[in-house]
């Protein structure tokens, strides 16, 4: 039997399943007009990030890295990475808002 979606609402759902990272990177992207303005604001707040938070993000985002190979250069757990990433995404959000 192939796999179907759920058929209650997405918000009935509990918070654990509905929350990724992926609303957190369309609010980023929606922030931006264009690809040129993207990257230097990108640039910017990255370098404001602590070096570590810095790594996870550059890693997972821009170089498609998983949270599991993060989590072994790093010497670090899997959820501690995705911890850490939940933070600094946190982190950039506020600095885009106050910026």
């Amino acid at each position: 039997m192939p796999w179907k979606l759920p058929r209650r609402p997405l918000q009935s759902m509990k918070p654990s399943i509905r929350t990724t990272v992926t609303p957190s990177i369309s609010w980023i992207n929606s922030r931006v007009k264009r690809e040129e303005t993207f990257s230097i604001s990108i640039n910017e707040i990255l370098q404001k990030l602590p070096e570590r938070d810095r790594l996870i993000i550059t890693w997972r985002f821009f170089e498609d890295k998983t949270q599991s190979v993060i989590a072994a250069r790093l010497g670090l757990s899997q959820v501690q990475v995705s911890r850490l990433e939940r933070q600094a995404l946190s982190k950039i959000k506020s600095l885009m808002e106050n910026s």
